[in-house]
């Protein structure tokens, strides 16, 4: 068993322990980028589906390790927000604490997203792969604010186009990361990648919404496999459209 100490220069790597995948996975093919901007999204929402759960055993410990610094990092910045906002009985200064902290916790969750699309590709996943993304902060903050604007711009008018830009833009962060995008490149190109196949990725994420309510309510127990599964998920439409090139550190 490897120690389980995390990597020293990043505080936010989970520890490793023997936790990395243990389970091989068949390969699946990935997509190219070209051939879905050209609307070449042969899919299927059952094929989608099947190819995820397939990966789940071998990574559910890997997955789980690595969320724990997610949920430390979530509650801190929680915590810290609300007494602020108690503190100084200002909204200016509790936004800003919020925006402050949230620059900790998105790239662990970009970290989250992406352990999903390394399953799906069948590359190496580990748990203290979770605290990569520090270097790209600001490339990451950049996208989750634009993206966020953008959807609350669309609600406003209507609400339909808020969510037609929820779902089209579900593969900007493996564009971002893997690909190396610009922020801008990242959202545009997953709303043209998406919106020929529009309708089956609303059916997709709406089974993985399912899946997590029937986890829920299985007093919690189904969510081991359910999110975990929800994650692979997401990372497997981004490889069967776009396929994984592993250039997120490059």
């Amino acid at each position: 068993m490897s120690s389980l100490g995390s990597d020293p220069s990043n505080p936010y790597a989970a520890p490793e322990a023997a936790l990395s995948d243990s389970v091989p996975v068949a390969s699946v093919a990935g997509g190219t980028l070209a051939e879905a901007l050209a609307g070449d999204t042969g899919w299927t929402i059952g094929e989608i589906l099947r190819d995820s759960w397939q990966r789940v055993s071998g990574f559910k410990g890997t997955f789980w390790l690595a969320t724990l610094p997610v949920i430390a990092v979530s509650l801190v910045s929680g915590f810290a927000t609300a007494f602020i906002a108690q503190a100084t009985q200002s909204v200016l200064a509790s936004n800003l604490a919020s925006l402050l902290l949230n620059l900790v916790v998105w790239p662990l969750n970009v970290g989250m997203w992406m352990l999903g699309v390394r399953r799906a590709a069948g590359a190496e996943t580990r748990a203290s792969m979770i605290g990569e993304f520090y270097p790209q902060i600001g490339r990451i903050a950049g996208l989750f604010i634009l993206q966020s604007i953008l959807i609350l711009l669309g609600m406003l008018f209507l609400v339909l186009p808020g969510i037609y830009l929820a779902v089209s833009y579900i593969l900007a962060i493996p564009l971002l990361i893997d690909r190396r995008m610009g922020i801008w490149e990242a959202l545009e190109t997953s709303r043209r990648v998406i919106t020929p196949c529009w309708f089956r990725t609303f059916g997709l994420l709406l089974v993985i919404g399912i899946a997590n309510l029937v986890g829920f309510i299985t007093l919690g127990i189904g969510l081991i496999w359910a999110v975990p599964f929800g994650v692979i998920t997401i990372g497997m439409l981004y490889h069967r459209l776009a396929g994984y090139v592993g250039g997120e550190n490059g």
